[in-house]
């Protein structure tokens, strides 16, 4: 019916973004996605990482020293991503992927580098958020969504 339809489209679209380690998240092709990753640990931070393992070269985005290195990033990313705040000294170190295309489905990690508070020493955050993002063509199916996201029940929504 209409009615769940248009529930299950407002499900999909929502992004309450966790604290878990792993989540998953939809978006329509064409749409801005923001990738959400923090820091609770706030301090210097020196590295941002966001990578997609499967590809080669594997960074999404990244960040060093106060500038990102758009040189490192796969080309398939080139000029479609950004931090979601230029200041990240609050821990935030969301990014923001425009212009989503299918192939931009899949895991994407973050991880962060920070510098230890009585040390020059770098601490490792490890990967601190992992997301599964599925990217639909306009018009899809409500059926093959409702498929993918039983498949991932598992998993919580961004």
């Amino acid at each position: 019916s209409l009615s769940l339809s248009l529930s299950l489209s407002v499900c999909l679209c929502l992004s309450v973004c966790l604290s878990l380690s792993v989540c998953l998240l939809t978006a329509e092709l064409g749409d801005d996605v923001t990738l959400k990753c923090n820091v609770t640990n706030k301090g210097n931070i020196i590295v941002v990482e966001w990578t997609r393992p499967d590809l080669h070269p594997e960074y999404v985005f990244l960040y060093r020293d106060g500038r990102s290195y758009p040189d490192k990033q796969n080309p398939s990313f080139k000029e479609r991503v950004k931090l979601e705040k230029t200041d990240i000294r609050d821990g935030d170190v969301s990014l923001i992927l425009e212009n989503v295309k299918t192939t931009d489905s899949g895991t994407y990690e973050c991880r962060v580098f920070q510098r230890g508070t009585n040390s020059k020493k770098k601490r490792n955050t490890d990967s601190i958020r992992t997301i599964k993002l599925k990217v639909y063509q306009k018009g899809e199916s409500v059926k093959s969504r409702l498929k993918w996201i039983l498949f991932s029940h598992h998993l919580p929504d961004c």
